[in-house]
């Protein structure tokens, strides 16, 4: 079973966080600072969990799979993007490339699920052939 999240930080933790990297820069933050002191002690993110969860669940494949998830170039091909696309209507069902391009993620999404299922619940774990 893989370890849990790490916790959630308790209101002195986040405040105590947020004095020392104010601190850190002297007490001058710009948009750009203020957004990451945002994103380490109050909310993370949806990719940051799940990178995180890749992590646990993939110590040896984490970094393909948060790249093939999030990072990939074009966007069009990240696991993300192709969810959104089908969640929002945007995959165009006649075009057979489209298709093709969408059935082929399917595959790595359904890899990295089912990996991740497996160590939760009893059943053969797909072995990732890439």
């Amino acid at each position: 079973m893989p370890p849990p999240p790490p916790p959630k930080l308790g209101r002195a933790e986040k405040q105590a966080g947020i004095d020392a990297f104010v601190t850190a820069r002297n007490g001058k933050l710009d948009a750009a600072a203020i957004s990451e002191c945002y994103k380490a002690f109050v909310d993370p993110g949806f990719v940051a969990k799940a990178s995180h969860a890749l992590r646990v669940c993939f110590p040896d494949r984490a970094d393909q799979y948060v790249v093939e998830c999030f990072r990939m170039k074009p966007e069009q091909d990240r696991l993300y993007d192709i969810r959104n696309a089908i969640n929002h209507g945007d995959v165009d069902a006649d075009n057979p490339s489209e298709l093709l391009r969408v059935e082929d993620r399917h595959h790595r999404l359904w890899m990295i699920v089912f990996g991740m299922l497996g160590l939760i619940i009893p059943i053969d774990r797909p072995l990732d052939q890439q």
